[in-house]
């Protein structure tokens, strides 16, 4: 019952300072462990398919504040928690609810979460007659960016993306010097404990990275390679990008645009950086110029990763979205001018809105200078992370 009240205050935390879910944890005061956050992420990647389910059963009133927030892990658990009974879930909620909120709430619960249950083995529902507000709430993505992506890809992409958003992800690794077939350099899938416990990590010779970020990465590093190995990474924070050029050959400088992420920038590059990255203040960056290959991975909306990241989904506004567009150009523009002739310019957003990815390199010039492009999402083999990447050089007149 602890962890379950733990969850319970954490997510109210999420939803109130759009914090994310580790650091609601810590807000929380207590310790995290897999189960709280397990149970947070998917309340968050099923949120308004939870509200719309509600909705269905309750005539009156639907609950909000606190038990609102309890009711909605418990429902959450029913949705993705096929192996744990729903009477099991169902008497773990009751009973907190009880403990905190008394027995009128808690027989408001039960009865609730048992209607609920009992239609647990049914839950998907026939949406070809939904309303496109009706349609979203069961994606469970806000309508401002359904509606985006329902235009740039069509209502089938749509369903397909959300519906793998609302799945646990794998979480891949890279470790230094291992052959592996059919996938990139190093990629291997990591199960089990925290990376931060394996031998490897300690000795530098591993690091989390989404198979998506490995895909482009080992690409890039082979179209760029022969044009020379010197690279800026601009927005490099937590370092995935700069640990990954630098095993591949290349002499790093990394920032980050945001420079409260550098610390992190320079603990990651020091433990496994092989002596090829160097960190610098984003500011001193731009005096720079000359590179083999400048790489923005840009502040986006995250629209890629919010199955990794649910809270993503629903802390980001439509406001924030314009803004980072941008920032997006900002950036751009600046990273085109450190690039040395024949030289390339590596565009990435962890995200699937076209408006923040295609929609920037539209212009004939810049389709005389692309040389790759990639569009990645987790319904699409590999089932990594969305990703949009666009690849060019800077050719002579």
């Amino acid at each position: 019952m602890k962890e379950r009240l733990t969850a319970i205050r954490a997510f109210g935390i999420v939803l109130r300072e759009r914090v994310s879910i580790e650091e609601a944890i810590r807000k929380s005061g207590s310790a995290e462990t897999p189960w709280i956050r397990d149970i947070i992420a998917s309340a968050l990647r099923f949120s308004s398919r939870i509200d719309w389910i509600v909705s269905k059963e309750v005539e009156k009133k639907k609950p909000t504040g606190w038990l609102g927030r309890a009711i909605k892990l418990g429902v959450a658990q029913l949705l993705s928690q096929s192996q744990t009974p729903s009477e099991l879930i169902v008497s773990e909620t009751v009973g907190a609810i009880k403990k905190k909120e008394g027995k009128a709430s808690a027989g408001f619960a039960n009865a609730l979460l048992r209607k609920i249950s009992q239609k647990r083995e049914n839950f998907q529902q026939v949406i070809e007659n939904l309303s496109d507000f009706e349609l979203f709430q069961w994606m469970s993505i806000q309508p401002w960016m359904a509606e985006r992506l329902k235009k740039s890809y069509g209502k089938q992409w749509l369903l397909e993306f959300s519906e793998a958003c609302l799945q646990r992800p794998k979480t891949w690794a890279r470790v230094l010097g291992k052959e592996t077939e059919g996938l990139p350099k190093g990629a291997i899938e990591f199960v089990g404990k925290k990376v931060s416990k394996d031998p490897l990590y300690l000795d530098g010779k591993i690091f989390i990275q989404d198979i998506s970020s490995q895909i482009l990465i080992e690409e890039v590093s082979t179209m760029v390679e022969p044009f020379g190995k010197k690279a800026l990474d601009l927005c490099a924070s937590p370092g995935g990008k700069s640990l990954g050029l630098a095993w591949n050959g290349f002499e790093v400088i990394a920032t980050d645009y945001n420079e409260k992420r550098i610390s992190r920038l320079v603990d990651n590059s020091n433990r496994a950086g092989q002596g090829r990255v160097s960190v610098l203040p984003y500011l001193e960056t731009q005096k720079l110029g000359d590179f083999d290959l400048v790489w923005i991975d840009a502040p986006c909306t995250g629209s890629g990763i919010i199955r990794r990241h649910p809270e993503v989904k629903w802390n980001r506004t439509e406001e924030e979205f314009f803004e980072l567009i941008k920032i997006q150009n900002q950036l751009i523009d600046q990273a085109w001018q450190q690039v040395k002739p024949s030289g390339f310019l590596m565009y990435s957003v962890c995200s699937v809105l076209t408006e923040e990815g295609l929609e920037h390199f539209q212009s004939e010039l810049w389709k005389k200078r692309e040389v790759k492009t990639w569009t990645l999402a987790p319904h699409i083999f590999p089932f990594g992370d969305g990703f949009y990447g666009a690849l060019f050089q800077k050719k002579n007149p």
